[in-house]
């Protein structure tokens, strides 16, 4: 945590970083790595600075995802286009062939005994 001390009264991380950059935003991670190390006593390494520079200066960004609610219905889609009952029947005649008629009537009759 930023507030959060080190064996020995050492600041952390974190926290060293956050205090350069809310002297000099505009540092980079290089520039953070030197400061922390004379002003702070702090040795962070160049990969670490730059990663807590942007975690602090992108707080939306970094690290996190937007969650989603699951839970929320969706509404149905509809089809992009009318199907006529020839069409119809021939996609019937079509699944007939590749599943045979019994699993094809099994599957009809779960669809019109599903509630609406």
């Amino acid at each position: 945590m930023a507030g959060r001390k080190r064996k020995g009264d050492q600041p952390s991380m974190r926290s060293v970083v956050k205090q350069i950059l809310d002297k000099k935003p505009e540092a980079r991670a290089k520039e953070i790595v030197e400061i922390a190390k004379l002003e702070h006593g702090v040795d962070i390494p160049e990969r670490t600075a730059g990663v807590y520079r942007y975690s602090i200066l992108n707080p939306t960004k970094a690290g996190k995802k937007k969650r989603r609610n699951k839970l929320q219905p969706t509404e149905p889609v509809a089809p992009s286009r009318g199907i006529s009952s020839a069409e119809g029947y021939e996609d019937l005649f079509r699944a007939a062939e590749k599943m045979g008629w019994k699993r094809l009537r099994a599957v009809v009759e779960r669809i019109t005994a599903a509630p609406n």
